[in-house]
């Protein structure tokens, strides 16, 4: 009898310290890292109004220039939850496989664009050309896919790892011949050159929805769902904003980002703001990772499915 009271009483104290550090851990601080630029709008939506108090506390936010570099804080260890296009979650996914995608927060099937001087009055024309580029960027797996499909081989360009916020000088003093990004470092280029370039392309694939992914660990995720959970219902509010409020978000998000209220208005409605998870989101990250590993960008092909949470849909 004291051997069996000495076992309850045992169990009931590990089970005291269970709950006493998945308490600690809802306590413990968050850090959310997005870009500052138009595919996260929905970030700066519910950081702006408020959506993301649940975990106001327990969350810190950071903004960075691109998926890019949210990606890369993530790996060294600067964030513990990102938001990210396909192609950053990609290599991620590449790299470390306790990677997890919670969820889907946009898409923009059309949201990287080719802008090109105008002496480039076809696709074929570009060989032989430079073409600027941010190098582990979705938009740097587009253009490779887009490449293909144009029978434009990748030796026949020159592409060019750039900043996106060198592109559009980079333009003007006639260093590139082209530039690809999304926005808005596709209009600043339009911007800053006027009639001197267009729109060659807006890298259309009808097999990738662009998806745009909230990313973590299966660690943080588990230890974490609570300030997840919360962070996930922000980006929903902030996406319901969007679409029931277009002129509203743009003033708010053309302040963060520096465009006018009408180009921020048009930069939105290249993408399509919903959370949740649909085949048509596996397979943007599959046909984005089959891109860049047929180019050498990652070593292996990973099985999507592995690393998709089934927690957060």
């Amino acid at each position: 009898m004291n051997y069996q009271n000495s076992t309850i009483k045992t169990i009931v104290i590990l089970l005291g310290i269970s709950l006493l550090i998945s308490c600690n851990n809802s306590k413990t601080e968050l850090r959310l890292v997005f870009a500052n630029k138009v595919n996260y709008e929905s970030f700066i939506i519910a950081k702006q109004k408020g959506y993301f108090n649940e975990a106001e506390n327990t969350i810190s936010i950071q903004t960075v220039n691109s998926g890019i570099q949210a990606a890369e804080a993530f790996t060294t260890g600067s964030a513990d939850i990102i938001g990210t296009g396909n192609g950053p979650a990609v290599i991620l996914m590449s790299k470390n496989s306790e990677i997890r995608i919670l969820t889907r927060y946009a898409t923009g099937e059309k949201m990287h664009r080719l802008i090109a001087d105008t002496s480039i009055h076809t696709y074929a024309a570009l060989k032989g050309k430079r073409i600027g580029i941010q190098q582990g960027s979705s938009t740097h797996a587009a253009l490779l896919t887009w490449l293909h499909t144009n029978n434009i081989s990748l030796d026949s360009v020159s592409l060019i790892a750039m900043e996106p916020a060198n592109m559009p000088e980079a333009m003007k003093n006639k260093q590139l011949d082209a530039i690809a990004g999304s926005e808005p470092w596709a209009l600043n280029v339009e911007k800053l050159c006027g009639n001197t370039v267009y729109e060659l392309s807006n890298l259309y694939d009808k097999n990738n929805s662009q998806s745009h992914v909230l990313v973590s660990t299966a660690k943080i995720s588990k230890e974490h769902k609570q300030q997840i959970e919360a962070i996930i219902n922000g980006l929903e509010k902030a996406n319901k904003f969007i679409k029931n409020n277009p002129k509203e978000s743009a003033e708010i998000v053309s302040k963060s980002i520096g465009l006018t209220v009408d180009e921020q208005m048009l930069c939105t409605s290249r993408l399509n703001w919903s959370i949740g998870w649909e085949a048509t989101d596996e397979q943007s990250l599959a046909e984005t990772a089959k891109t860049l590993f047929q180019l050498k960008k990652i070593s292996e092909i990973p099985k999507i499915k592995d690393f998709i949470s089934s927690d957060f849909k």
